[in-house]
């Protein structure tokens, strides 16, 4: 998650893929820590909405920033309504 603080390297190349890609492995090797979900929700919508100078290069990943985004978002959904954080960073989205 240091990456998703930082945002860029040291040489202002963005490092905010990087972090994705890390969550994202996690994530399909079965981590389901509210945590990395909510790491990962922000950073697939932050993917979608931001362009790729900011994010970085992510040809490759575009198309299932969505996907990730929906498929963490179903896994959480059944306990959002009682989980002020994840209402937060959902309604935030």
């Amino acid at each position: 998650m240091e990456l998703e603080y930082r945002g860029y390297s040291q040489n202002g190349e963005p490092v905010l893929i990087d972090a994705y890609r890390i969550l994202k492995k996690q994530w399909n090797e079965g981590d389901r820590d509210r945590e990395v979900g909510l790491h990962l929700l922000f950073l697939s919508w932050y993917g979608l909405v931001e362009p790729p100078f900011v994010f970085g290069e992510y040809v490759e990943e575009v198309d299932k920033l969505q996907q990730t985004f929906n498929q963490v978002f179903e896994y959480f959904q059944p306990q959002i309504n009682s989980d002020p954080v994840l209402l937060y960073e959902i309604g935030r989205a």
